[in-house]
């Protein structure tokens, strides 16, 4: 009895757990909505029969409904009939070639199945996280559809050593071109245009459609379904058929009312690179045969802001994973706007003699300016974007003649050329004037053009010509015969009668070190302007020269002085002035200790000595710090002959000295430090063992005079100045140049706290 009652309870386990496996088997059944994969579910959607035609004619039915996951946006019935009326060429879907069709089709499907959730929460470092404050904003909006262009065909040279893109009468061959990506669709929403700070007017500026607030747009059509699931994906309704978007390339190789780009785009092939890419080349199934096929060649444009032709957007490391976020934008100039730039402002008297002689990197700064690591929308046009060129850009919306979103780029053509910064401000004669195209080239070798065009400056930019630089043997400009941008710059060095090879970091602070960073009053004797490397530059306004605190030289190092007289150039520039300098200048290479060592000081000198403050093995004074600014108030011999030092103990020696010493700041005899209370580095009596407190000096500087006060405010010590006993600059090399970092007044009286 017992054992029949539990083979019962047995069977009756068994015979539950099989109706839960039936029970649950028909819960995961197909609820009756879902058709199957996503070709029968559009098959099965009203108002969807012309796209589903659409699949059936170009075979692509096949394909997303047998595997894979995809996500489809299919034009509804009235969106072809729309497309059909405003279509010059076609009436119906027949007339459509089925090369074109197919492309129409491949660019409505993405890979993978996309929720409008996920299509709203993607950016470059996957998906947003409310709780990860740098990856909490939604910015990726483009994903990648079916669509991949044909590889194309480009004539080419061969040119210096490599294969570049070239006009078809210069060329010697072609080379067949690969196309690396799929093409890519915008997917526009609220919060992404709430997160780029765009609006719906930036949108409707590319598409006709019209921004709809709350609705998710699929480049320029509006998604008017919810998600529509199948077994294999997700599908969405679109009010208008997306033709697939042009890239800025083909943009620029159309004509436009009239209008054509075709030498903007001649300009920017010529900084084309070509390169073989053997291992799609092996991909191609005649290469697999033994068949002859065309070598693939990779196409770039490294000199370039971007790849006019490449999908892939963003020069990261994963640029496929970038380009979901990223997009370029490039301002297209007519061929008018590029010849009125030309003969108004590049070529002409005293510039460039014609376009063809206008060397490339000059036409590379122009194509830059054109162009731009970031979209750009009407709210950039008043607000200004940042170029290619690294310039702040306001445009002018009456310029604009032609708008279309690209797919890889906003595309904005103009009839009115963008003028670079470095043909405005303070390096515009160097730019535009071929007698210094070996100031320019070391510009351009060097990188430093930002500095010199930054705005809101008042530069005075001293500029050495080419005439000048030949004569003294200070630079010589070396071309590779295989590319002409591989350069090297030598000097003879006059010292060593040798040439020497000059790095980029030289040449760099050769070049701030010509650069003012604000522009002299011509008040006083002399003025002390600070130069963009941190050293000053000497106005003198009795002789009318300008030095660099040392005595300028014919030649790098040389030892013949030559007295700079600037000429300023009579051309407006919005960040300064040029003047033309006969020489280069030269600055101070002795250190404080070395400045102080001499006969003039001799007795200060050895009093620092003998109170242990002088490292002569180094050559460097021990109370200094290394990089630190100082003012040093030196009292001559005669002057410490009435002053009874030997006396002193060395304690009250240490302390003597760190009181002629004024830490932090240089002040020369032009006025341009106010007055104050300036610390020295003698050790005050207020100082406690918690803290260190310093003495002040009270000085008020003016124009050729430095005053010394009492702390009541009257005259101490009046500093006149005095060409051999004032504004002795001292330099420290830091990073393989000297910077000034001191200046000595020598006094005829001690300071006495």
């Amino acid at each position: 009895m017992r054992r029949t009652f539990t083979w019962l309870f047995i069977l009756a386990i068994i015979t539950g757990v099989f109706s839960s496996c039936k029970k649950e088997f028909e819960k995961y059944e197909n609820p009756d909505w879902l058709k199957g994969k996503i070709y029968t579910q559009i098959k099965a959607t009203s108002d969807l029969d012309s796209f589903a035609l659409c699949l059936e004619r170009t075979g692509i039915d096949s394909i997303i409904d047998i595997s894979g996951l995809f996500t489809v946006f299919a034009p509804t019935n009235q969106a072809f009939q729309t497309f059909f009326q405003q279509s010059p060429v076609y009436n119906k879907i027949s007339d459509i070639p089925k090369e074109e069709l197919e492309r129409i089709v491949r660019y409505h499907i993405l890979q993978s199945s996309w929720t409008i959730a996920q299509l709203q929460a993607l950016d470059v470092r996957g998906w947003i996280n409310p709780d990860d404050p740098t990856n909490d904003i939604a910015r990726g909006y483009k994903r990648q559809t079916l669509l991949r262009d044909d590889d194309k065909k480009y004539s080419a040279a061969y040119t210096m050593g490599e294969y570049r893109l070239s006009n078809s009468v210069h060329a010697h061959t072609y080379r067949m071109v690969f196309t690396e990506s799929r093409k890519y669709a915008p997917i526009f929403f609220d919060d992404f245009l709430a997160n780029i700070k765009i609006t719906g007017n930036d949108y409707n500026f590319f598409f006709n459609s019209g921004y709809a607030p709350g609705q998710m747009h699929y480049a320029g059509a509006r998604v008017i379904s919810k998600e529509i699931y199948s077994e294999n994906g997700i599908l969405y309704k679109l009010d208008e058929v997306v033709l697939p978007l042009k890239n800025a390339e083909e943009l620029l190789e159309q004509e436009y009312n009239n209008h054509s780009y075709s030498d903007f785009l001649t300009m920017v092939h010529k900084h084309g690179r070509l390169s073989q890419n053997m291992a799609e080349t092996m991909k191609i199934p005649a290469f697999k045969r033994g068949e002859p096929v065309d070598t693939l060649y990779n196409l770039t444009f490294p000199a370039l802001t971007f790849n006019i032709r490449n999908e892939l957007t963003n020069p990261a490391a994963t640029p496929s994973t970038y380009t979901i976020r990223y997009h370029n934008g490039m301002v297209a100039p007519t061929n008018q706007a590029l010849n009125d730039i030309y003969s108004e402002v590049i070529t002409g008297p005293n510039r460039w003699i014609n376009r063809d002689l206008v060397p490339d990197d000059i036409n590379k700064i122009l194509i830059n300016s054109h162009m731009s690591r970031t979209p750009v929308y009407p709210t950039n046009f008043t607000q200004g974007f940042i170029n290619g060129a690294d310039d702040m850009v306001v445009l002018d919306p009456s310029t604009v003649i032609q708008t279309d979103y690209a797919s890889n780029a906003t595309f904005i053509g103009v009839n009115k050329a963008i003028i670079p910064k470095a043909f405005t401000s303070v390096t515009g004669p160097v730019y535009l004037s071929p007698v210094f195209s070996i100031f320019r080239r070391c510009i351009e070798w060097t990188n430093t053009l930002a500095a010199f065009k930054k705005q809101n400056m008042n530069f005075a930019f001293f500029i050495v010509p080419d005439d000048v630089i030949t004569s003294d043997s200070s630079l010589f400009v070396t071309q590779s015969p295989i590319n002409p941008e591989i350069m090297q710059f030598r000097s003879l060095d006059r010292y060593t009668e040798l040439i020497v090879t000059r790095t980029r970091t030289d040449l760099a602070n050769q070049l701030f070190n010509q650069t003012a960073i604000t522009h002299p009053t011509g008040v006083g004797r002399k003025e002390f302007i600070q130069n963009l490397a941190g050293n000053y530059i000497v106005f003198d306004w009795e002789t009318n020269t300008v030095s660099g605190g040392a005595a300028s030289t014919a030649g790098y190092r040389g030892g013949a002085i030559v007295d700079i007289t600037p000429q300023k150039i009579d051309e407006p520039t919005d960040n300064g002035s040029t003047y033309i300098a006969n020489a280069w200048f030269s600055y101070p290479t002795e250190n404080m200790y070395s400045v102080l060592n001499t006969p003039a000081t001799s007795g200060f000198f050895n009093l620092m000595k003998g109170a242990g403050l002088v490292d002569d093995s180094n050559e460097t004074l021990r109370f200094l710090t290394a990089g630190e600014s100082y003012t040093a108030f030196i009292p001559s011999n005669e002057a410490l002959l009435q002053h009874n030092t030997a006396s002193m103990t060395n304690a009250a020696k240490v302390q003597f000295v760190r009181y002629h010493f004024v830490k932090g700041d240089i002040i020369f005899t032009d006025g341009k430090k106010p007055a104050s209370p300036y610390p020295t580095l003698r050790v005050d009596e207020s100082s406690t063992s918690f803290s260190t407190n310093f003495s002040n000096l009270h000085i008020r500087p003016a124009v050729d005079v430095i005053d010394i006060l009492n702390p009541d405010g009257s005259l101490y010590y009046r500093v006149h100045e005095n060409t051999v006993l004032t504004n002795k600059m001292a330099s420290e090399r830091i990073n393989n140049t000297y910077v000034t970092t001191g200046v000595v007044h020598v006094i005829n009286t001690v300071l006495i706290r």
